[in-house]
């Protein structure tokens, strides 16, 4: 994301050797949500004719109330695209009780499952070490996914995250 232009973007991602690119669907992000009917697939179409695939793409998406929601996960049905991460995290208000606050992401991430059905789309919430962020612990989270449908919400584990949030173990 710190190179805005796209094409710029898939040179360099190109010429560093790697064989996918990540398109951020999400404002601030290389496609803003209003924009993803027209401008994925052109996005989409760029990198793939320069040799990479896009197997997924960063949303802010939360629950099924996020606005685009649907066009974002219908477009990348359209294009092949099945998997898409939540960059947008879910955060810890630490003057309240925790364990009902895990318990609330249930249903706000079971909303998503009737659209990830239908678009036969998968979330896969990226586990994500920021000072606050549900997830970067991972148990939090799975226990938030665990009675929900794994063939439509899942984890995008992120070792490195999770390592620096909860360190080796060893010591």
């Amino acid at each position: 994301q710190f190179m805005p232009d796209v094409d710029e973007a898939i040179e360099a991602a190109r010429d560093a050797g790697f064989d996918a690119i990540e398109w951020a669907v999400r404002p601030g992000g290389h496609i803003p949500p209003e924009k993803v009917k027209t401008l994925l697939p052109v996005v989409v179409g760029k990198t793939r004719k320069a040799g990479l695939t896009v197997e997924m793409i960063i949303t802010g998406l939360q629950d099924a109330q996020a606005p685009y929601a649907e066009d974002i996960l219908s477009t990348a049905q359209s294009l092949g695209i099945r998997h898409y991460r939540n960059s947008n995290y879910y955060m810890y208000d630490y003057s309240r009780p925790l364990v009902p606050q895990i318990e609330a992401l249930t249903p706000r991430m079971a909303s998503l499952i009737a659209l990830n059905k239908r678009y036969n789309t998968l979330l896969c919430y990226h586990t994500h070490s920021g000072h606050g962020m549900i997830g970067g612990n991972v148990w939090d989270i799975w226990t938030a996914q665990r009675p929900l449908d794994p063939a439509t919400i899942g984890l995008n584990f992120d070792s490195g995250h999770t390592f620096i949030r909860t360190g080796s173990g060893w010591g």
